[in-house]
């Protein structure tokens, strides 16, 4: 893991900590990130979703083959 230096303001912080429930600014910031990660990848499933990527998935008879 590499260490960096970064100015952070500390308001946005202390309340980024109490939505978080982290108990550290290290902690905080890897909550938050992980948030970020976390919400972009909920984002892509929606994005395939809506392109129809799991269509097959509502079909009964996929459905029916899968528990073959």
């Amino acid at each position: 893991m590499a260490k960096t230096t970064i100015d952070i303001d500390a308001t946005k912080a202390a309340k980024a900590q109490a939505i978080l429930g982290t108990d550290s600014l290290r902690s905080t910031v890897d909550a938050a990130l992980q948030h970020v990660i976390a919400e972009r990848a909920r984002e892509r499933f929606i994005e395939l979703a809506a392109s129809g990527a799991f269509a097959d998935l509502l079909d009964p008879a996929t459905e029916e083959a899968m528990w073959k």
